[in-house]
């Protein structure tokens, strides 16, 4: 882009409305835990905003987490030199596409399918947004992290959609839950098996002597029937699940596991007590709201 003005005081950023696009056909709702919306909203970045893109493994690929400050310090910093922009004022504009993220919204720095495609980990709206990248060559894997989102959450941002879930990473009560035990009771019983799944379409064995933790079930959403698909760990890390990604996923699960655990204890001692601290109250709010 080429620089239009070299007077300062007249540099100019586009509308908030032209920097991005948001898909504002749906309806907000309150899910258990998390998720603030009916479905996710995918904010595509314009080609203002450089695709700025995790740290790259020994192989070059990217599947880092990329905290949204760094995303913004590498934006400003990219275009610095641009008379066309003033900073001040993109700092602005990128400050209001932060207010509106909300846990698994997806940020998409490529017109092209989801490649550079980021899911919106953000347990509450005081957390600073941390961008997680999708997993799969064209994107459309949504990380672990996300695999207790209810079904069809992520189709408004693309028809085609893949849940991966750790069998030491799952939320009872999610839509999925049942359906990954009764496919890790299946497996077990059954370790051989014919998949129609088009990810393994074939015969498969899973090893007992590793499974299921050293297993990751990937299903598809937004198909007629459950299509499970159970891969090694081994063989998804260039899907984005490297042991590096793994651990991190295992962090963040723990974190997340004790938030609700002390929200649970919080209330259940609360209504023993026929009492609860108005500042109690309003975190809660701010949590599942």
């Amino acid at each position: 882009m080429s620089p239009t003005t070299t007077d300062e005081s007249e540099a100019k950023i586009p509308k908030s409305d032209t920097l991005f696009n948001v898909n504002r056909n749906v309806k907000c709702g309150i899910f258990p835990s998390v998720y603030r919306r009916e479905q996710s909203e995918i904010f595509y970045m314009d080609s203002l905003v450089p695709p700025v893109l995790g740290e790259e493994d020994d192989e070059g690929d990217t599947f880092a987490d990329l905290p949204w400050e760094s995303f913004v310090n590498s934006t400003l910093e990219a275009n610095k030199d641009n008379q066309e922009v003033n900073q001040d004022q993109l700092k602005t504009e990128l400050d209001k596409v932060e207010a509106q993220l909300r846990h698994g919204d997806v940020v998409n720095f490529s017109d092209y399918r989801l490649v550079q495609g980021y899911v919106v980990y953000r347990l509450e709206p005081t957390d600073k947004p941390l961008l997680l990248k999708t997993y799969m060559e064209y994107g459309y894997g949504a990380p672990c992290d996300f695999s207790d989102a209810p079904k069809g959450f992520f189709l408004e941002a693309y028809d085609t959609w893949y849940y991966y879930h750790l069998p030491d990473c799952l939320w009872p009560g999610s839509d999925s839950y049942d359906d990954v035990m009764n496919q890790i009771e299946e497996r077990k019983k059954n370790p051989k098996y014919h998949s129609v799944s088009e990810l393994d379409y074939g015969d498969r064995t899973v090893d007992l002597s590793r499974f299921p933790s050293d297993y990751v079930l990937i299903f598809e959403d937004g198909s007629d029937e459950l299509l499970p698909s159970w891969h090694t760990l081994e063989e998804v890390a260039c899907d984005g699940l490297t042991s590096e990604a793994v651990a991190r996923i295992k962090q963040r699960y723990q974190h997340r596991r004790q938030m609700q655990h002390n929200i649970t204890s919080t209330i259940t001692h609360g209504l023993f007590k026929n009492k609860l601290p108005q500042d109690v109250i309003t975190h809660m709010t701010q949590f599942i709201a």
